[in-house]
């Protein structure tokens, strides 16, 4: 059975390190930095899960819009 992808968004990376080390054991993790980052990994691949950090500055919020119409 294929393990479960999830796609971390998160500008801090600590938080992105820290959330991803939990769920390493069970799930193949992705990290990226932003949602420029992460609008590009969805075009390239298939992800289950995305988590995303919703305390983001303004611009990324905007962009966070656009990706929640893609998936």
């Amino acid at each position: 059975m294929e393990e479960c992808r999830i796609l971390i968004v998160d500008e801090d990376a600590a938080e992105r390190t820290a959330l991803a080390g939990c769920l390493l054991m069970d799930y193949q993790i992705i990290q990226v930095d932003s949602v420029r980052e992460a609008l590009h990994i969805l075009e390239e691949q298939e992800v289950d899960v995305i988590i995303s950090d919703l305390r983001m500055s303004e611009s990324r919020r905007n962009s966070a819009k656009a990706c929640r119409t893609r998936c």
